[in-house]
């Protein structure tokens, strides 16, 4: 995964824990407000909350 590629994304982030990169894409992701979530089930709800998905 490039910075190019989390940054283009809809401001939201899959980055599982234990990545090995992922300390690089939290400063990324806290630059440009962009949430994070560990894993399929975190992705699943956020977007349950913050978009209009039955």
């Amino acid at each position: 995964m490039t910075i190019l590629e989390v940054v283009s994304r809809n401001h939201h982030s899959l980055i599982p824990n234990g990545y090995w990169k992922k300390g690089n894409l939290d400063i990324v992701c806290k630059k440009f407000n962009i949430t994070q979530v560990a894993n399929i089930i975190e992705l699943i709800n956020y977007m349950k909350n913050n978009f209009s998905i039955e």
